[in-house]
């Protein structure tokens, strides 16, 4: 058994999209510092990821604090721990938005990274509170 063989499909004409359908177009603007060498942003960006390392042994550090001093069960203490690191990492983002992008050291840049940090924070707190 063989198929028929398929009609060709004619081509559509090519047609200028409407004024209505189109989408507007937005200029972004992006300032950057033009003072800002490709060996300190190498060296921020190294500062970053020394600053992230020293916040994850200070994240198994807090933990194991927790199981041992305040005799806190291994699950909740890691996941305080994590709460501190989440903590930790944000605020370390807002200081390096601050130093290596400037345009976007904005309110709302600033606010949500903010209060992620103090709301990881004050969770990260809370075993120390109770008995």
């Amino acid at each position: 058994m063989t198929l028929p063989a398929l009609p060709p499909i004619a081509p559509s004409p090519a047609t200028e999209p409407t004024p209505a359908l189109a989408a507007p177009s937005i200029p972004i603007t992006i300032e950057v510092d033009p003072g800002m060498s490709t060996n300190l942003m190498l060296l921020t960006g190294a500062g970053f990821v020394v600053v992230l390392a020293i916040c994850f042994f200070l994240q198994r550090f807090y933990a194991n604090y927790l199981v041992r001093e305040r005799k806190l069960a291994p699950r909740s203490a890691n996941f305080s721990g994590m709460l501190m690191f989440g903590s930790l990492i944000c605020v370390l983002v807002l200081a390096f938005i601050g130093t290596m992008a400037g345009a976007f050291f904005r309110l709302p840049f600033i606010l949500p990274l903010a209060g992620a940090a103090l709301a990881l924070g004050i969770g990260s707190l809370m075993p120390l509170f109770k008995r």
